[in-house]
């Protein structure tokens, strides 16, 4: 599974909003769902991606899956990475997490 240039994109922005001190309040997040295609469940229908740096000085990428009908309630799926993360870190991170996302909806039908 990969990333649309588009997701990849809206990643890359969000990090470097947090990595370049942008924030004041340290959290970030895409204000609209995107669709993940292939997952082949019903249960998980789209995500919106977070970055938050932490207290020990790490960054977290997390995905916020939603319902079908209706918002479900967040399911968390978090990547650390150090202080300055590379792009292609970050990507690598993030199809990692949507495989396992996708095999906790798959587990969870």
């Amino acid at each position: 599974m990969s990333l649309s240039n588009s997701q990849k994109q809206k990643l890359r922005e969000v990090v470097e909003a947090v990595t370049a001190g942008d924030l004041d309040k340290g959290m970030v997040w895409d204000t609209s769902y995107k669709p993940i295609h292939g997952l082949g469940t019903s249960r998980l229908q789209g995500y919106k991606l977070g970055s938050q740096k932490t207290s020990t000085g790490t960054y977290n990428v997390a995905i916020w899956s939603v319902s079908k009908m209706r918002l479900a309630e967040p399911k968390w799926v978090e990547a650390s990475f150090d202080e300055e993360p590379t792009g292609e870190a970050v990507i690598e991170a993030l199809n990692n997490l949507l495989v396992i996302l996708w095999a906790f909806c798959f587990v969870a039908r």
